[in-house]
């Protein structure tokens, strides 16, 4: 039996120790990426000698040269709007009818919607600094902060007894005064939809280091595996508190908002390989002009 000791003290622990874990690895990240790139500015442009961080607002210091501290504004502005935004696809998406008015309601939250919001917004203030180079690599290099927070959310789903599965041989059993046992009866066993998630967040956030360490292309990875797995969940996960019917007959808010960013993963992979198959294509006009030559 699956004990919550902790409850919902477990659920804003873990969610708290995302986001800052999310942010610590962004800090390490801009700042380890800006240590790799000092050496093409004079000493004296060193961030560690020129406390004054304003100046690094600037339109010249965004425009010319790596910008490690708006880097890191755009991320935590785009977060915090993540953050807000998780409930803004369980209320756009439960849209109805009702004696002749429209009604939205509220189908709880969801990190896919804020992640949503977090990408486009990103992309939008990370083209106030091509010092730090195209809007796509800025974002690649915080992508996997986002994998971060996430495997600790889902573990807070876990913990604090919400977003549970449906009956399942493969699960596990919640206390007697659990919601799931509200929901389905004392001792059912149901499947561990968010632990699952948790763990392939897990495994992508490692699978993100790894290839970043060899100099890969990540950019479509996040999206792809996160809006893949939170869709094909969504048929394992209780939706008994949904206040509406399937979307298309199928689908609920929640899996549908994963599946939206899949499909950005989708748009990433295209213009990924859009990229290769044009640097490829440069590479060998230039070798037949250098035969020719």
């Amino acid at each position: 039996m699956l004990e919550q000791p902790l409850g919902s003290t477990a659920y804003s622990l873990l969610n708290t120790l995302g986001s800052v874990g999310a942010l610590l690895f962004a800090v390490i990240s801009i700042l380890l990426e800006w240590r790799r790139r000092r050496k093409e500015y004079p000493p004296t442009q060193s961030l560690l000698r020129n406390y004054n961080f304003f100046r690094y607002l600037k339109k010249d210091m965004r425009s010319s040269r790596f910008n490690p501290v708006f880097y890191l504004a755009s991320y935590v502005i785009s977060y915090l709007v993540l953050m807000q935004g998780i409930k803004v696809a369980g209320v756009l998406f439960n849209v109805a009818v009702v004696a002749s008015k429209t009604r939205l309601f509220n189908s709880g939250v969801s990190y896919a919607s804020g992640v949503l919001l977090f990408i486009p917004l990103f992309l939008l203030l990370a083209r106030f600094s091509p010092g730090n180079g195209k809007p796509t690599e800025q974002l690649e290099l915080v992508m996997p902060a986002l994998a971060l927070s996430h495997i600790f959310n889902r573990l807070g789903c876990f913990m604090g007894g919400c977003c549970f599965g449906v009956p399942s041989h493969f699960g596990v059993i919640y206390p007697d005064t659990a919601p799931a046992s509200a929901v389905f009866g004392p001792g059912t066993r149901l499947f561990p939809n968010q632990a699952v998630e948790s763990a392939v967040m897990l495994l992508c956030f490692v699978l993100l280091l790894v290839l970043r360490a060899k100099g890969k292309r990540t950019l479509p990875i996040f999206p792809l595996v996160f809006g893949a797995t939170g869709f094909l969940l969504g048929f394992v996960m209780d939706h008994s508190h949904e206040p509406l019917k399937p979307m298309f007959g199928i689908t609920y808010p929640t899996p549908f908002t994963h599946l939206l960013v899949f499909l950005i993963g989708i748009l990433f992979l295209i213009l990924d390989l859009w990229a290769k198959r044009k640097a490829k294509q440069g590479a060998a006009e230039t070798a037949a002009e250098t035969e020719q030559a």
